[in-house]
């Protein structure tokens, strides 16, 4: 039997293991009626490629958060603020969870710099840190100006701003980190937009190439 091309052996498998009912999850029933195995197969991975895309740009954003925020720290404490919260002394309002947080990161690490500690965190860590809850210095010392372009005044486009990158973290980033489809839309697309020309100063048409534009993805239906 002649070996099949890796795709065409993907297509195979979800094609004797895919239910209907998850078919359904991602087209229409009327899309569902019209297209035979093959096509509903290459929208199904369609689908999961479009979460590869969504997740680059996810990961573009985290890393540029968790340096910017280190960066904020280094510059308003000291480059020791990480050892700080690992040996809880009281920096913030709250450190106990930031605290276990970072703990278990430079387990994990193998060089205990502070770059290899950063690297090992979760995208979580980063969003409570953005909570006046969590971090009085963020705030205190206008962090969302340093790390965002958005002074502390500016309430409205501060809440904005936190809404969006919990939902990037939520409803994107988490769902491909568990293999579940996200479907592009209008809303994702405006707030990867927004917080990625925060974070990077730069419109994302100025850096990230053509091939994975998130206009690309909302064409695929």
């Amino acid at each position: 039997m002649k070996e099949l091309p890796k795709k065409d052996l993907l297509k195979e498998t979800i094609i004797q293991n895919i239910s209907h009912t998850r078919i359904a999850t991602i087209l229409k029933e009327e899309d569902i009626n019209k297209l035979n195995k093959n096509e509903l197969i290459t929208k199904y991975i369609e689908k999961y490629e479009n979460s590869e895309i969504l997740g680059m740009w996810c990961h573009l954003i985290e890393v540029a958060l968790r340096n910017k925020i280190n960066q904020f720290f280094i510059t308003n404490i000291n480059e020791e603020w990480l050892d700080m919260i690992i040996k809880k002394e009281k920096i913030f309002k709250s450190y106990d969870l930031l605290s276990h947080d970072f703990i278990k990161a430079k387990e994990q690490s193998k060089t205990k710099t502070n770059d290899d500690i950063i690297s090992k965190t979760y995208f979580a860590t980063w969003c409570y840190i953005l909570e006046s809850t969590y971090n009085d210095i963020f705030y205190n010392k206008n962090g969302f100006s340093f790390v965002f372009g958005i002074e502390i005044k500016n309430k409205k486009e501060i809440e904005k701003t936190k809404k969006y990158i919990h939902n990037i973290r939520k409803k994107i980033r988490n769902r491909i980190f568990h293999y579940e489809i996200v479907i592009i839309n209008d809303n994702i697309k405006e707030e990867l937009d927004y917080i990625f020309e925060k974070l990077w100063k730069e419109k994302y048409e100025n850096l990230i190439p053509k091939k994975y534009w998130l206009e690309n993805l909302l064409t695929r239906k």
